[in-house]
Order: structure tokens, then sequence, then C-alpha cells
């Protein structure tokens, strides 16, 4: 990796980091939230760099060799995909690109019919990691919902382009076909595709990855059209019209990042020609106007892709043809190239998570930078359908985090940023939950007469019912599941309860089918069981 500490100035120098990438051809990068930055790389598969400054230990694993696309989940950053030019040819990761799992299984190829190679840019995944669309060289365009075991070709006619998922809206993908100036949209998690906007400029056959598009970041329905010397292209709309951005003059590669402010629109990183001069630039206000920055003593040659980071205000990567990555930062946010120090989040090790929503807090130590700037803790909670970020100035935080799923291991990273700078990920955390979860919820109904514990419903159920009971004042509230013999299955409540009418949603997914016993317990004088039956 090439970096640079300035990319404001008249001349900014742009410097070697990382020797990885010397020679080879990153075909697509991404930054999502939790990470700097990960590859997908020619000959050599990829990286995922925690650290600018330091080369990763070792590319991805297991090694696939020459891996042309990489794309994550909008809403679900540490779900992830690729695509490679070795059987099967793609593979998703649920860890942010630490750990890999072919696609496909023990009676399925994992890709679809006809497919010779990976293919350069053709994997997306939908904003909640669910869907993955995936034109791969020698196939039709098409969807899987089971990360790959299975495919089914994309209906409606969509040619073999590359496919780009919404950034939030889990049910809409995109697809350009510059050679025509046509924009497919899906509204259906890429299980059909209709025309968009048409008869947008066209680029020449051998110029055809000059036509690409990109999903804004945080705004639904957003995207933005290269056109090549045909200019730039945004719509609002899902791609049903899209409006020329007048001030650029072509555009080739688009890629955002940041705000530079709390609340504003992604920072644009476009190359392409603003003013009649081709070069790489940055814009604050939705390409309204542009700031230079590269120079003409410092151009890149091809430029397979560019993008900004979503957690460093100007941050800009560039993947070139036989270069590597090149990173920039603006003036703005650095003064010299130097990360925080780490910290460690605390080691208690939760033993198992009870309930949907868990609401945990997490206490770590200090870390400092040597410039003695602001520093920003990020602690990144992930798992299964839950990927969310807290950021926080303080060394202590109480976080919530609802759906919780039964069965399930999630895990609590932590990073610190200078604004810049980044130190590597600190311990990891791992949350187990227990094969079955309960929500309790409070009724604001009034102050209840008398306790009382009212029947499940619904009954029989599978694999979740919801179990009503009042009490009249301040209690020791202790809600219990038996078997039919008698043997306790789980503890649904055990607490000190204020005065209310509550509800108990109770999923068990792996109970087996028959009678159960669930008795509450209220102080030391009440005592009612009740019977519920479990049907699959």
């Amino acid at each position: 990796i090439w970096g640079t500490d300035n990319i404001d100035a008249a001349s900014p120098t742009w410097y070697f980091k990382d020797q990885n990438f010397e020679e080879t051809v990153p075909m697509q990068i991404i930054s999502p939230q939790f990470t700097s930055l990960l590859s997908a790389v020619g000959d050599i598969d990829g990286f995922r760099h925690d650290n600018l400054d330091v080369s990763p230990s070792d590319r991805f694993s297991p090694h696939k060799g020459t891996t042309l696309s990489i794309a994550f989940a909008g809403k679900l950053p540490s779900k992830i995909v690729k695509a490679f030019n070795t059987r099967p040819y793609g593979a998703y990761s649920t860890d942010g690109g630490t750990t890999w799992r072919d696609f496909g299984g023990r009676n399925s190829t994992g890709y679809p019919a006809g497919t010779t190679e990976g293919g350069s840019w053709t994997i997306a995944v939908s904003a909640d990691g669910s869907s993955i669309v995936w034109t791969p060289t020698g196939a039709s365009m098409s969807r899987s919902v089971d990360n790959g075991k299975t495919w089914l070709t994309c209906s409606g006619g969509v040619p073999a382009v590359p496919p780009i998922a919404d950034r939030v809206n889990s049910e809409n993908f995109y697809a350009y076909n510059g050679l025509d100036g046509t924009l497919w949209v899906s509204t259906n998690v890429g299980a059909s595709f209709h025309k968009g906007v048409q008869s947008l400029p066209t680029v020449p056959s051998y110029q055809s990855q000059d036509g690409n598009a990109a999903a804004v970041p945080d705004q639904e329905g957003e995207i933005f059209i290269c056109c090549g010397p045909g200019g730039l292209y945004c719509s609002t709309d899902a791609g049903q019209t899209a409006t020329k951005v007048n001030s650029v003059g072509a555009a080739f590669r688009i890629g955002f990042g940041r705000p530079a402010h709390t609340g504003d629109y992604p920072t644009m990183f476009l190359y392409g020609t603003v003013d009649g001069s081709l070069g790489i630039y940055r814009s604050v206000d939705k390409g309204i106007s542009w700031t230079r920055i590269n120079d003409d003593n410092r151009q890149f040659g091809w430029i397979h892709q560019i993008g900004g980071d979503p957690k460093v205000f100007g941050r800009c990567y560039v993947s070139a043809e036989g270069r590597g990555v090149f990173y920039g930062n603006t003036q703005d946010s650095l003064v010299s190239s130097s990360n925080p120090s780490s910290f460690k989040l605390s080691p208690t090790v939760i033993d198992s998570v009870r309930t949907r929503i868990l609401t945990q807090t997490v206490s770590w130590s200090r870390a400092s930078d040597p410039e003695s700037r602001p520093l920003t803790y990020m602690l990144h909670f992930f798992g299964q359908a839950i990927d969310t970020t807290f950021e926080t100035a303080d060394t202590t935080a109480t976080f919530a985090v609802g759906g919780i799923q039964p069965s399930s291991i999630y895990v609590l990273t932590g990073e610190v940023t200078n604004g810049s700078d980044m130190t590597p990920s600190s311990n990891h955390i791992p949350f187990p939950t227990a094969a079955t979860l309960t929500s309790i919820d409070k009724l604001h109904l009034g102050i209840p007469r008398s306790i009382n514990l009212g029947q499940n419903y619904p009954n029989p159920f599978n694999p979740s019912t919801t179990i009503a009971f009042d009490i009249p004042t301040l209690s020791h509230v202790v809600l219990k599941v038996y078997d039919l013999v008698g043997r306790e299955v789980t503890t649904l409540v055990n607490e000190k309860l204020p005065s209310s009418s509550y509800r108990v949603q109770w999923v068990a997914p792996q109970l087996s089918s028959g009678v159960y016993y669930y008795r509450l317990t209220v102080g030391g004088g009440f005592s009612k069981t009740l019977k519920m039956l479990i049907v699959k």
C-alpha cells in the first residue's frame, strides 16, 4: 500500500507503505466500518488490512489465487462475499473476512451453470446480507439466498453485467449496461430485474468497465452512474430516472467516504475530468464542486477502483493496475501518519445471553495518541443477522442490541482512531446465546388488582409463544418451564419486578414436540402452573 499525508497540497507526495501489494493487481477494494481495507487481488487472493502501516500476516485463507471481486452488505458489513478463478469460484465470510467458507454444499456445485471464472466486479450482496447476486464469467446473472448452496437465474432479461446492491434497502439491486446505456433494477432481492432509466451515454465494448455504477452509503435508492466520456449521472429514485452532474466532464470511477461533518452527505471521490483536466477529485457537496487531489505528475495508469473510508474523512483509496493500492489523507484530518496506542476490552466473557435484547456495559483501558489528538473508540458487535458499531470518546459504554438469535455466537471487538489512523482490533469477546431465548415486555395498562398467570398463546406453538402475567406490587418473580416428568427446561424470569402487566416471549427452536409446564412464583406465597404444547 502506498500513502500520502496531504492530498490537498499542490503536489501531494504518495509514498510506499506495504510491500504485500508490490507488482500485484488489486481488482476490487472495499472499506467496511470495522477495518481499514479489504482487497481482491490477482494471483494472491486478497488481504484484510486492519493497520495500513503493517503488512497482514497472511492473505485470505484458504488460498484461492486470483480473486477478482469482493463486496459487503451495507447494513451487515461483517457479511462479505468474493469471487475467484478456481472452483467453486466464490465464498462468503460472516466475520469481516477473517475466515471464509466456499459456496456450495454436499449436493451442489456452488456456482451457476456455465461458470468458468469468478469474474471481475461481478458479485454483490443485499444490504441485510440475505441475498447474493452474481454474474460469473460464462453464466447468466443469478441469485442465491442460501449462501451459495443453490443458484437461480435472475429473470426479466437482465444482461450479464456487474450487479450492485442498494446500501440501505435490502430489496433493491441494480445493474448498469454501459454498452446500451440502460440501468436495470430489481425490487425483489434480485429475483427479477426490469429496465429503469435508459438512453444514458454509452461506452465502446473495449472500454466496457468505464460504464459502471455505485450505490451511495446511508442513502436509500441513490446511485451514481459513470458513463465514461459521457459524464456522471445521479439517480435518487432507485434507478427510475437520472440527472447529469454538470460539473463533471467524463466519469470513469466513483466512490464514497465519511462525510465532512456529521449528518452531511458522504464525501465523493471521482476519477474523471473536471474543467477539462483528467485526475482524481473529491467533493463534499454532492458533486456541485470538486477539489483535485492528485496532479499531472502523479497519475496511476489504469485505475480499477476508487473509494473512500467510512471512518476517516478525506481518506481516498486508489486501486491501480500492477502498482497496488494507494491511499491519501486530507490535511484537515492528518498532521503525520501515526497510530494511537492499542487498548484492551474488559476480559469478562459472557456465559450466555438469555434474552432477545442484550444490554451490556463494557469497559476498556485508555489509549493514547502520539500527537494528543482526540480519540474515538469504536465497538463492533456482530454475528447472526446483526452487525452494528457504537462510537464513544469514553472508556466505558452501555449498549443495547435487539434481535439476538438463539444458539448463535456474537463477537465484540474494538478499535480506536484519531481521525486518520486506527489501531488493530482489540481482543475478541464472545457472546454465546442459549438454545432458548426470551424477551420480557412491560405493558403500561395500569396497576393490576391481583396476581394472575395467563394461558400461553399461541398454544400449541412452534417455536415461539407468549406468556402473560400480572403482579400488583413490587415482588421477586420466577417463571420456569418444566418437561412432562418435572425436569426443569429453562428459567424465563428470575428477578424483582415492579407492579405491572408483563408479556414474555419464549423461543425454543431445539425442543422436541410434547407437553411442557410453566410455573409462575411470586414472592413466597403465590404459585401457579399451566400446561402448554409444542407441535413440530
